[in-house]
């Protein structure tokens, strides 16, 4: 899963918030909310977190600066109504952390800033739910949630925010089957089974290099596929096609090597699995 993504692909990812936090509440104000400036931030010090708030009254000015040039340049259709919450992250966290707005009742941005010294540096910023890269450093950080309008006409309304640790990457397995097929055209068949557990998660790629020594030569191509497979333990088939390259495959032994990636919001697990595999040869693909 990259680090910057364009807004309207849906992406995830980066802050860091962690272990011990929790976003105290403060106060929620009629008028503007307590936390429309950064000075009002609500403080995260202990997760699972969770807040909701009004958000219709909130402004934006000179001093989100840092979250909406890195917003708007990332694809923000809008960065307005932000709100601020801060979290300060100890030494030694272990865990990477999530952040999710998708229950509010309109389209929500994250901005991810981080404090150096009192001078705020933006980090990330996303649409409805960020994911750490990982354990995040020590260090202070704010979250600046706004109205995108990306989803909906609205970027005002009942904000609700959650801040937990990610889950964990998921378990993956694979098998590789012990025939493949090459084709008349060259190719080469390759197929197996994947098996992932985790919450939230899918195998997004399987990929691997087919090689085959004719003579002096050896015969080599790669595969990518991006099944998609649920993580839900089940066992599923997998077949790929790695296309003739510096020569064509023919009927007998070839050597596989395959790597599929199972990846949540917040991480990605690999397997990797080696075999020899009997090419079979059929007229066509």
């Amino acid at each position: 899963m990259s680090h910057l993504r364009n807004w309207t692909a849906a992406l995830a990812a980066s802050l860091a918030l962690i272990g011990g936090i929790v976003f105290t509440a403060g106060p929620a104000a009629a008028a503007a909310p307590g936390n429309d400036t950064q000075a009002g931030a609500v403080t995260i010090t202990s997760l699972p977190f969770h807040y909701t708030e009004d958000t219709t009254e909130a402004t934006v000015d000179a001093s989100e600066s840092v979250a909406s040039d890195l917003c708007l340049s990332f694809g923000a259709p809008k960065f307005e109504h932000a709100v601020w919450f801060k979290a300060t992250i100890p030494a030694g966290v272990t865990q990477a952390i999530r952040v999710d707005t998708t229950l509010s009742d309109y389209s929500t941005g994250i901005a991810v800033l981080a404090d150096n010294g009192g001078t705020l540096s933006a980090l990330d910023c996303v649409p409805g739910t960020y994911s750490s890269p990982g354990p995040p450093p020590e260090g202070t950080y704010y979250l600046v949630i706004f109205g995108d309008g990306f989803l909906t006409e609205a970027t005002s309304g009942n904000l609700d925010l959650s801040v937990d640790v990610a889950p964990p990457p998921p378990d993956v397995a694979m098998t590789i089957a012990p025939t493949g097929t090459a084709t008349k055209e060259g190719g080469v068949w390759i197929s197996g089974t994947v098996t992932c557990t985790g919450a939230n998660a899918v195998v997004a790629d399987i990929e691997g290099t087919v090689s085959q020594t004719v003579g002096r030569l050896i015969i080599s191509s790669d595969f990518l596929i991006f099944p998609e497979i649920p993580c839900d333990g089940v066992s599923y088939p997998w077949r790929a096609y790695a296309p003739p390259t510096n020569g064509k495959f023919s009927g007998g032994k070839a050597v596989t090597v395959s790597s599929a990636f199972g990846c949540n919001d917040a991480e990605c697990s690999s397997a990797y699995a080696q075999a020899t595999v009997k090419l079979n040869h059929r007229p066509s693909r």
